[in-house]
């Protein structure tokens, strides 16, 4: 659940960018969230995930929800932890086909390590990116269901993460993954 002070100041910072409340374009966007720090060459991908209906602009309550699921410290189980699945994907799937390709989740894991400030190994990269379209792709691509599966907490006291942030794990996260999934299933 989103607390009243956060959604007070996610109001306020829409409010900043933007005239009598209505909704974004993607100039007006672009320009806030570089504003807020974002790299302006993100900001069309970013602004197609924030527009949840593709119509072309931001609105406040879209604002929110994208806001809320670019934050890492937002909780990644239950409806919170969905929305932001549904935000990664959406940011990444580049073509808008609905599926995330071996070549989109390269993308997505370059991104990911270098967010965290980790080795940005093009091998390691190229490697996690194909161990996570093999386990839960389908055809070289992983759907929009089959992504919101991987997302779902894992039922164990010691994995709760999205497969987003799982993905650099590598191994470690692999190895938990398959022992969780046992325990639940048996």
């Amino acid at each position: 659940m989103v607390s009243g002070e956060t959604a007070a100041s996610v109001q306020s910072l829409f409010a900043s960018g933007t005239t009598h409340g209505k909704p974004l374009g993607q100039a007006g966007f672009t320009e806030l969230l570089s504003a807020m720090g974002a790299k302006r060459e993100y900001c069309t991908q970013y602004f197609k995930a924030f527009d949840q209906d593709a119509d072309g602009h931001v609105d406040y309550p879209e604002f929110l929800v994208g806001a809320v699921a670019m934050d890492n410290q937002t909780y990644h189980g239950g409806a919170w932890g969905e929305q932001r699945a549904h935000f990664i994907f959406r940011t990444y799937d580049l073509n808008g086909d609905g599926y995330l390709d071996y070549g989109e989740m390269l993308h997505l894991v370059r991104h990911l390590r270098r967010g965290r400030s980790l080795p940005e190994s093009v091998a390691e990269i190229e490697a996690q990116a194909r161990e996570f379209v093999e386990e839960f792709g389908s055809d070289g691509a992983i759907s929009l269901e089959s992504w919101l599966a991987a997302s779902a907490p894992v039922p164990s006291a010691s994995v709760s993460s999205t497969c987003a942030n799982s993905i650099v794990g590598g191994a470690e996260w692999a190895a938990k993954r398959s022992v969780a999934r046992a325990n639940s299933s048996g």
